[in-house]
């Protein structure tokens, strides 16, 4: 997520650098024949760490009366649960075989969501 909400939003800012480091972790590990409990752990913590940066979106849409938080809202409940289901498909000997293929699908849905933010970005600019 290489685009940047303004300063008095920074929060968002760090919380995007944060979800992009995770997500680099997880891709490697996803690299390598993980640990299945660790992995799907790890899975199961980025996907927490979205949907906490998500609700603090959610929540400065709703204070700025943001025209378009409801499409907005509407992606972040079909990327979180996009990743909920990756994690949920693929059983516990699956997941180390398929654990690169794994993260590529959870970074895919995470670096779709850019569209959505630039949108939010900005309006955000131009308060």
């Amino acid at each position: 997520m290489s685009e940047h909400y303004p300063a008095q939003y920074d929060a968002l800012n760090h919380e995007h650098a944060e979800i992009q480091d995770e997500l680099s972790q997880l891709q490697a590990a996803g690299d390598e024949t993980p640990n299945v409990t660790a992995f799907r752990q790890r899975l199961w913590d980025f996907l927490q760490l979205l949907q906490q940066h998500h609700r603090h979106e959610e929540d400065i849409m709703s204070e700025t009366t943001y025209p378009d938080a409801a499409l907005h809202t509407a992606y972040h409940r079909h990327s979180a649960g996009v990743i909920d289901t990756i994690i949920r498909l693929y059983d516990a000997d699956a997941t180390a075989e398929l654990g690169e293929r794994i993260a590529a699908h959870v970074a895919n849905a995470v670096q779709e969501e850019i569209f959505f933010d630039r949108q939010l970005m900005a309006f955000l600019s131009d308060r």
